[in-house]
């Protein structure tokens, strides 16, 4: 995952991540 630090510098990666990580957030509540 650290390997995938640069390809978050894309806008479109950080969108994608954060809705991963929202979702990750309401399933684990």
């Amino acid at each position: 995952m650290k390997a995938k630090v640069t390809h978050i510098q894309h806008p479109l990666v950080q969108y994608k991540l954060s809705l991963m990580r929202k979702k990750d957030t309401s399933t684990g509540d």
